[in-house]
């Protein structure tokens, strides 16, 4: 199979929407490491239309040593994508791949207008907001912003579960 051929079936596979997550783990495997960084580079180069949220969240499974710079490009540059999903895909992905600033991104995505990327940001705080009162007055002001809003339950529920709730100061 020509290069071109395993990137056009890489892609295909990638942008698959009811690719069961093991079955992924191994589809992969099969396609070289040449076709791997030929797929993230296309995919920086992606601009109109941007990448799908669907593709971006599948793209750490074939990220290589190589292609790691690339792939940390595309995510931050699909932070303020108008797909809510490439919004999310790209956060969690920089968080994946241990992206230092990862902590300040999740931070303004807490004014994201969408409640799965607010819950993912939120998600990746808790663990500091554990040890720092002023994050943990800041996750309380982002449950009192969307209490009572329905477009915003994952969020309130995930913040209320750990215990942060409106009203907290610092």
């Amino acid at each position: 199979m020509s290069l071109e051929d395993e990137v056009h079936e890489l892609v295909e596979l990638l942008e698959t929407e009811d690719l069961v997550p093991f079955a992924a783990m191994t589809a992969f495997e099969r396609f070289g490491e040449a076709a791997r960084n030929e797929v993230v580079a296309r995919t920086a180069r992606q601009f109109s239309p941007p990448p799908s949220g669907r593709l971006l969240a599948q793209l750490p499974q074939i990220v290589t040593d190589v292609s790691r710079p690339a792939l940390t490009g595309i995510y931050l540059a699909n932070l303020r994508s108008p797909d809510p999903l490439a919004r999310l895909s790209s956060l969690t992905g920089l968080v994946a791949l241990e992206y230092p600033q990862a902590t300040d991104l999740a931070l303004a995505a807490l004014r994201d207008g969408t409640d799965q990327v607010v819950a993912a940001a939120a998600r990746i705080l808790l663990p500091a907001a554990e040890h720092d009162e002023r994050l943990r007055a800041l996750l309380a002001g982002v449950h009192a912003d969307h209490r009572g809003d329905p477009a915003f339950h994952l969020t309130t529920t995930l913040l209320a579960a750990h215990g942060i709730g409106p009203g907290e100061v610092a």
